[in-house]
């Protein structure tokens, strides 16, 4: 459910605009169908609850508005990428640092601790994920807003299973691929050349008038 942004963002495109493209639906769906087939190999690692599902539709929808927010201020450069991402991440990392302090319990140890990552054995790693995950990745993110719709970064962000086995192998030199990552894979690849004709469709008449 945390990956079905993009039917949400349709289902707001259409509410809103009272239309929806057809091909804008075909490449959404095909997309989330995608995602939720690569999620099926590791759909064994926990057990299922409703109150998870629920908390991951909402952050779905959470995602959906903060995509269409991120569109609606830095469209046209209307707000500086480091004015809109510098609050959102400091917000979050404060918030999420409180929760686990208080939350989690991993106050007892240091190596749980929530700022235990300062420590040498953890900081390289989390420096790495700072700047790669981080700076490249959410803040790019942010980045394309000006220039690309919400349900095009929608549809990107379900390739990160699909990424996230390809860096496996370039940095741990193995992959555990199956076959449902595969085919969720092609379907999401599908999926996004799907939206990028879209996108061209609603791009070209303007550029010829």
């Amino acid at each position: 459910f945390v990956t079905s942004h993009p039917i949400v963002i349709v289902s707001a495109m259409f509410v809103i605009e009272r239309k929806a493209d057809p091909l804008l639906i075909c490449g959404a769906s095909l997309g989330f169908m995608g995602a939720g087939l690569a999620l099926l190999d590791a759909s064994d690692s926990g057990s299922v609850t409703y109150a998870g599902d629920a908390a991951a539709f909402l952050g779905a929808v959470a995602g959906a508005a903060y995509l269409a927010i991120g569109r609606i201020l830095r469209s046209g450069s209307k707000i500086p990428l480091f004015i809109y991402a510098f609050p959102v991440t400091t917000v979050s990392a404060i918030i999420l640092t409180g929760l686990s302090a208080s939350v989690e319990s991993t106050a007892s140890t240091i190596d749980a601790h929530p700022l235990g990552w300062i420590g040498s054995e953890y900081f390289l790693t989390v420096v790495a994920l700072a700047f790669g995950a981080g700076l490249l990745g959410h803040t790019g993110l942010n980045a394309a807003l000006r220039w690309l719709p919400p349900i095009i970064i929608s549809v990107g962000l379900l390739f990160e299973p699909i990424l996230g086995s390809v860096i496996g192998l370039l940095v741990l030199g193995t992959i555990e691929v199956g076959f449902w990552t595969v085919l969720g894979g092609i379907m999401m690849i599908v999926g996004a050349i799907i939206l990028t004709f879209w996108l061209e469709s609603r791009i070209e008449p303007r550029s010829t008038s």
